[in-house]
């Protein structure tokens, strides 16, 4: 980590605070008209003036104006550790009886009524009288329902902004002051090519879910619904301005300490393209992976569509965004898959007469909104495990003995027992899992709360390219043919499987090949050793000293294959999945190794046993270096390298979930730097998905580069027939993955 591009930091990894931009600054260029634009999380804001940031608008380039809510003492990015807790579980629905009966009184002909409404305005930009107008009809239309029921005792305002549009918080008291439950939408539009006078009815960006939000708090009020704790429903202002209205509210919550059991976020809900199926889009970036979880519950128990994990929305994408930047848990479910949405936004043309408008899709997200705050808001207790159900030492001893597993299939479920059949099956189909038999933490404090110290790793680390001179040369002398031969010998054990005879021989035989390499150049002080558990196979870590102890770079991938149809036993060759992330660490480690290479800080490669099984070792390496408080600058994760679906391009995925953001910013630089080959961001991997997820879960910055998108991954893992003869497995594809972790090592170690 380096916090410019010539000086090493081993120290914490924060903004200076004389690069900041002070508040004499801001006061002197606001006056000017110039607003402070934040475009990116690794970057600094910089001043944009009205015609650039017109400009941003025009070509949906997403950005937080910070003008007015930037922290100019150097705390612009820090969470504390209170606000992990907000970071927590949720549990499953459980008021169906009452919910399904509500939502037989929420009224289309009602909504449809407040959308016609909503872009009857000419335009609702922030900055307009005509965006002050409907701010006033929707403040005056909620103050209407609560009139007919004042026994509700839910009350409505307007919130106040610099600018001409003010935003709206409704509110409905609960019978305690516990977390608020809040639920919201932004109300202003705009036409991209005229903001603030051209013709911007907003039908769908975001006439759509400010509706459902109506619609969702008129049913509320209208039953009498009295919730245990409070529930709000937020019309935001300027979020095409920069997600001013809920920067302001959401950073003002944060100062007063305000709790926030969720946060629920509806923009655009009502097209469905045509040709495409309905669906609930959940966004799987800067979003709480619990509270998405709980979303999609909803969805499965409420709605009469499915919803499905979106591709990410990108850096300030939308009003949860803000919430989330202040450590609030929030979710953003969003009409369809992000690249079929509506073309019509921030133009003349978003109207309810476009082809795929749909009020019966939107009507979905009505439903949803309500389910939302009903549920959320009869938790009377804080969303975190009470220690009274927790699992216990004795039950673990003797649960253990019986040959049962405890696996952790989701953030938002205590762990549950698992036979061995049973573990297979999950396997068998492919659902990623921890078994936390040997790691389960007994303290109610200790399994589901992130620490401060990751806060560190997520909100502020900066990582920065200083080396290509140096890395460039030693790229040339990364050696594909040595590289085929470490994997042509993985491949030739029967299988790799963590408990089998020839799993503990693939170990030892990556041992020896490491060994021997340390052999050949003594003088680099590199080490190896195999790390024991408490099955056969051992995993393997080797040290490449630095010339300080600081913060240890982590480069990992599991040697283990499997089988899944005969686990113990049956023909797996792994060539893919992950002889070939093993075979990169190998190359990497050699290239290293015999260039000479002096690191500042320590570098480590890891060869994992039993992820297959639910990332046993990784988890147990994670936690004992978590436990020792090793400090780790980053980790990186190389699993599954080699394999190019015919008929697409090659490229390097990086997995949006369970990593860290800024550390995949910086891989995105390598990759750009030091390959041949273009970064993507890839889709969702899911719970558990390979052993980056064991760091990421003790706190540690993780990072997972993929052989491809997802979606057009490897049909052969887990079988006979993951070998480097099937159609798609590419050597030279693989290779590039070699030239990463060199990369990676280098820069981070240097």
């Amino acid at each position: 980590m380096k916090l410019s591009t010539s000086a090493l930091v081993i120290a914490s990894c924060v903004l200076s605070a004389a690069a900041r931009i002070s508040v004499q600054e801001i006061q002197e260029k606001s006056a000017k008209g110039l607003h402070l634009i934040d475009l990116a999380e690794d970057a600094e804001p910089v001043w944009k003036t009205d015609d650039e940031v017109f400009g941003l608008i025009a070509n949906n380039v997403k950005f937080f104006d910070v003008t007015e809510t930037y922290d100019a003492n150097g705390a612009q990015r820090q969470l504390s550790p209170e606000e992990i807790v907000t970071l927590a579980t949720y549990p499953a629905p459980s008021h169906q009886t009452q919910v399904k009966s509500l939502l037989s009184t929420l009224s289309l002909p009602t909504m449809q009524s407040y959308l016609n409404n909503l872009t009857s305005f000419n335009n609702r930009y922030y900055q307009a009288s005509t965006g002050q107008q409907a701010s006033v009809w929707i403040r005056d239309t909620v103050q209407g329902i609560i009139n007919a029921y004042p026994t509700s005792r839910a009350s409505v305002a307007l919130y106040p902004h610099s600018w001409t549009q003010n935003s709206i918080i409704a509110k409905i008291p609960g019978t305690s002051s516990g977390p608020v439950t809040i639920l919201g939408g932004h109300m202003d539009s705009v036409n991209g090519g005229s903001p603030t006078s051209g013709r911007a009815p907003g039908a769908d960006d975001d006439g759509s879910g400010t509706s459902n939000l109506l619609e969702a708090f008129r049913a509320l009020v209208t039953s009498g619904f009295r919730p245990s704790t409070p529930i709000e429903f937020h019309w935001y202002s300027g979020e095409e301005g920069g997600l001013k209205g809920s920067q302001a509210i959401a950073t003002a919550y944060k100062s007063a300490g305000t709790q926030v059991k969720a946060m629920l976020q509806f923009d655009m809900t009502a097209y469905v393209k045509p040709g495409t199926k309905p669906v609930v889009g959940l966004m799987p970036d800067y979003t709480d992976a619990g509270l998405t979880t709980f979303v999609g519950q909803l969805v499965n128990n409420y709605l009469t569509i499915p919803w499905v994990t979106n591709e990410p929305c990108g850096y300030a994408c939308s009003d949860h965004a803000s919430w989330n930047r202040q450590g609030y848990p929030t979710a953003l479910p969003f009409e369809s898959l992000f690249s079929n949405d509506n073309p019509n936004i921030h133009k003349a043309t978003d109207t309810i007469s476009v082809s795929g408008f749909n009020f019966t899709h939107s009507f979905e997200f009505a439903k949803l909104a309500l389910a939302f705050a009903y549920e959320l808001a009869l938790i009377i207790a804080s969303c975190v495990l009470s220690a009274a159900a927790r699992i216990t030492v004795q039950e673990i001893q003797e649960k253990s003995a019986q040959g049962l597993h405890l696996i952790d299939l989701a953030e938002d479920v205590e762990p549950v027992w698992k036979t061995e059949k049973e573990v297979e099956e999950l396997i068998a189909q492919e659902i990623g899992f921890f078994d936390v038999t040997e790691t389960y933490d007994v303290s109610a404090a200790g399994q589901r709360k992130m620490n401060a110290e990751r806060i560190v790793a997520l909100a502020t680390c900066k990582f920065y390219l200083d080396y290509q001179s140096q890395v460039r040369p030693l790229l040339n002398t990364v050696s594909l043919t040595t590289m085929q031969r470490y994997l042509n010998n993985l491949t030739s054990f029967n299988n790799r499987y963590y408990t089998a005879s020839s799993g503990q021989q693939a170990s030892v035989w990556i041992r020896d090949t490491v060994q021997s390499i340390i052999n050949a150049y003594p003088t680099s002080g590199a080490t190896v050793s195999l790390y024991s558990h408490s099955w056969l196979q051992p995993s393997i870590i080797a040290r490449i000293p630095g010339r300080t102890s600081g913060p240890v770079t982590v480069l990992g991938g599991h040697m283990d294959s499997i089988n899944s149809a005969s686990a113990s036993s049956g023909r797996a060759p792994g060539a893919d999945d992950d002889g070939s992330g093993s075979s990169n660490l190998l190359e990497a480690f050699r290239v290293l190794v015999t260039s000479g290479f002096r690191p500042s800080t320590p570098i480590e490669f890891q060869w994992y046993a039993a992820e297959e099984v639910g990332l046993r070792g990784s988890q147990a390496i994670a936690t004992a270096y978590k436990n020792a408080g090793t400090q780790v600058k980053a980790m990186l994760q190389l699993d599954m390298t080699a394999y190019v679906k015919p008929g697409t391009r090659p490229v390097v995925a990086l997995m949006p979930d369970y990593t860290d953001a800024g550390l995949n910013t910086f891989v995105t630089q390598l990759v750009s730097n030091y390959l041949t080959i273009p970064a993507v961001t890839n889709q969702a991997c899911g719970y558990a998905c390979s052993d980056h997820a064991s760091w990421h879960r003790q706190g540690f910055p993780a990072a997972l580069p993929f052989e491809g998108l997802f979606s057009n991954s490897n049909p052969n893992i887990h079988k006979t027939g993951d070998t480097i003869n099937v159609s798609g497995f590419n050597f030279t594809h693989s290779l590039e993955f070699a030239k990463l972790a060199v990369a990676f090592a280098y820069e981070l170690g240097a």
